[in-house]
């Protein structure tokens, strides 16, 4: 195991534009395979990518610094072979022009010099914040896909709602009258809650009109003209009861507000109207 190895700037600034969690990982296995020459564990495709731009110039420091450690290779005049019994030793004279040879140094010294150029990222570097953007700009697009479908989705309930139900029960004669009414309804947010309801109220307005169209369209302006949330016989004419001001006593008057009020009643429990109204 190694106690140090060349970490290069060029690694830092491929690795420092990844997100924070991944330079932790990327980090982690460029220093161990710097120091031990393996990894451990199972590496996150980016950390893989990085440790292997990294890992070349690795081996190859190591590599030469092991060299360094064995004094280099062997000299070229360098001769291994002993001379033979019969033959003398002879040393050449220098000649006098000749001037002194300078000692080179050992090219496989110390390696944790910083004498070798640093090696550029790959590409695959680059390609991976390509990537993230794409995705971002990906995640951008869904998002205002969804925004409008909700948009599309929200009219279409808003339609239904104004769609009135089927009141095909209805003569000819009072359709316009109920259709007037049910309008009404949806204005304040009311609706009958059931078909069986809905023929209730039908039939309650026949019953206030006497079956005649200009008395059921008087009922149901009168209670629309009072915000009304049911309909009521009309007052001061024979299919209602007598208007308030004909009353000579306060007994009189509150026996009226009584029987309209138990009147709203009945008909809350037949779906007929939706909050009990003020008799006046």
């Amino acid at each position: 195991m190694r106690t140090s190895f060349v970490f290069y700037d060029s690694w830092w600034e491929a690795i420092q534009n990844l997100p924070r969690d991944v330079q932790g990982d990327v980090l982690t296995a460029i220093i161990e395979y710097g120091l031990t020459g393996e990894t451990t564990g199972q590496l996150k495709p980016i950390a893989k990518a990085m440790l292997a731009m990294a890992k070349t110039q690795i081996d190859v420091n190591n590599q030469r610094f092991e060299n360094g450690k064995k004094g280099g290779r062997p000299n070229q005049g360098e001769t291994k072979g002993k001379p033979n019994n019969n033959q003398t030793e002879t040393k050449e004279k220098p000649k006098g022009n000749q001037t002194g040879t300078k000692v080179e140094p050992n090219v496989n010294d110390n390696v944790n010099e910083n004498n070798y150029p640093p090696i550029s990222p790959p590409k695959g570097g680059q390609d991976l914040n390509q990537d993230e953007d794409t995705l971002s700009e990906r995640e951008a697009e869904l998002n205002a896909r969804e925004q409008e479908l909700l948009k599309r989705e929200a009219a279409l309930k808003a339609k239904e709602g104004t769609k009135l139900p089927d009141i095909s029960f209805v003569s000819d004669d009072f359709k316009d009258i109920f259709e007037t009414w049910l309008k009404y309804k949806q204005e304040k947010r009311e609706s009958y809650k059931s078909k069986k309801s809905l023929q209730a109220c039908y039939k309650k307005l026949l019953t206030l009109s006497g079956n005649n169209p200009d008395t059921a369209r008087n009922v149901v302006e009168q209670s629309m003209a009072n915000n009304w949330s049911g309909l009521f016989g009309l007052t001061g004419n024979n299919h209602g009861t007598a208007n308030r001001s004909n009353y000579t006593s306060k007994q009189e008057a509150n026996a009226y507000a009584l029987e309209r009020l138990q009147q709203h009643k009945l008909d809350l429990e037949a779906g007929l109207a939706d909050q009990v109204e003020r008799p006046f």
